[in-house]
């Protein structure tokens, strides 16, 4: 009796640390990944890969470009600062 009592609880906790990988996206037991369900279809997932794609592409290529833009923004706001405050000490 006792051997077979510890059997079905080593099996059931067997099946529980399966169940536990299936739900966390893990591994099976011959080796391959798991695939979880999903409610996305292959279009949209190859739909979003392009545009970070296009997007990574974007900031790679122009981003010197927009780093220059937001500095001179930044340059401009300051003079103007800094003129708005001395004509604000004349008067």
């Amino acid at each position: 009796m006792l051997p077979d009592l510890v059997t079905e609880c080593n099996s059931h906790r067997t099946v529980h640390g399966s169940l536990s990988l299936i739900l966390l996206g893990g591994t099976s037991q011959s080796g391959g990944n798991i695939m979880l369900p999903s409610q996305v279809s292959a279009q949209d997932v190859e739909n979003a890969r392009v545009a970070l794609v296009l997007a990574v592409a974007g900031i790679m290529l122009f981003g010197r470009f927009l780093l220059r833009v937001v500095l001179v923004i930044i340059a401009v706001a300051v003079g103007v600062g800094a003129f708005v405050l001395i004509e604000s000490m004349h008067l």
